[in-house]
């Protein structure tokens, strides 16, 4: 009995020796790596109409656990990240809306395409862009900031060939703002949320997991690791999908004149359905046209890179800064043949 209550006794004194490092840790990882506190991190706070405008007036970082970005995030009095005052707008000025690849992911917002345009356009370009957003919830973004005062008669509208080209009767437009994300599976995945949520430890730990290339093979072998290539989904030719996708954005762009803005799949580039992927691109863009929508798209300023993953992150699938400026010059230069506007180089 004495020895149980020894064994006992001492697994106590270690568990409580653990947990009082683990909190040691902890303060030391938000004293000498504060960048990684997540109490400091761009995260979506939906607001009493369960919009994603819960946080205004803010200064958060943004970081990429494999090291691809650490970039400051600001949000104007509207929650949007944008240092014009969209009250302010004109006619003349274009408005952007989108998901988190107009939203500027990852990138300084002075560096984005959005903020690159306007000297090349020589007007004010209005970001009402935000992460998580899909075609659906776009007419919520362009009557926020009409709300708000924004004066919106020019579009530059975002569609992501990777998640975007579906058939939208059978998705119904949203009420209130929700964000697509991936299943949880498991316990495993859970806890990893929770912590990258509260733990300063965990994210430092975490940036470094996967920014060293050792430990990373050892992570993409053992599942705890995965390849951007990896995460993208393999899908089949569906005429009625880039039909119907084509007819949502007929009703967002209704009473605007509107440039689309096409956000290639990185499947053009990588994996075994680049045939398919390819002929969903050139359907939809040749679509696009026949019904005389202006359209901006990268791919050959990203192909002409020679590798055109070049203009993405290394591990994250969003537009790095060579992607914004070739994204920028690419919606110039529609501009430019579709309504004269007068350009500029990029410096």
């Amino acid at each position: 009995m004495t020895h149980r209550h020894g064994f006992w006794g001492k697994g106590l004194v270690l568990l409580v020796s653990l947990i009082f490092c683990i909190f040691i840790l902890e303060g030391l990882s938000r004293w000498f790596f504060p960048a990684y506190n997540p109490a400091g991190r761009f995260l979506i706070r939906l607001d009493e109409q369960g919009r994603p405008f819960g946080l205004k007036n803010i200064k958060v970082r943004q970081w990429s656990s494999a090291g691809d970005f650490n970039v400051n995030i600001s949000l104007n009095k509207y929650g949007l990240r944008d240092r014009k005052d969209l009250a302010q707008s004109t006619p003349k000025d274009f408005f952007v809306v989108g998901n988190s690849f107009l939203f500027g992911w990852g990138v300084p917002e002075e560096r984005r395409f959005s903020n690159l345009l306007e000297p090349l356009l020589g007007v004010e370009v209005y970001n009402i862009a935000f992460p998580g957003a899909g075609l659906n919830d776009l007419d919520l973004f362009i009557n926020y900031a009409r709300e708000k005062g924004a004066n919106i008669k020019q579009l530059i509208i975002g569609v992501f060939m990777e998640w975007n080209i579906v058939l939208y009767s059978n998705q119904p437009l949203r009420g209130r703002f929700t964000m697509d994300q991936n299943t949880l599976k498991g316990p495993i995945d859970r806890a990893k949320i929770f912590l990258w949520n509260h733990s300063t430890l965990f994210n430092t730990l975490a940036f470094h997991y996967h920014s060293n290339p050792i430990i990373k093979k050892l992570g993409l072998a053992t599942g705890n690791v995965h390849e951007k290539d990896s995460l993208i989904i393999k899908r089949t030719y569906s005429l009625p999908n880039i039909i119907s996708t084509i007819e949502r954005v007929k009703q967002i762009t209704r009473g605007f004149e509107a440039i689309v803005l096409i956000i290639p799949s990185r499947s053009l580039w990588i994996g075994d359905n680049r045939e398919v992927e390819n002929r969903i691109h050139h359907d939809f863009v040749r679509l696009l046209q026949e019904q005389k929508f202006p359209v901006a798209d990268p791919r050959p300023y990203f192909e002409h890179l020679g590798n055109p993953l070049n203009a993405y992150f290394k591990h994250d699938g969003h537009w790095n800064e060579t992607g914004h400026r070739l994204v920028a010059q690419a919606i110039a230069g529609q501009i430019k043949q579709s309504w004269g506007q007068r350009t500029a180089p990029l410096p």
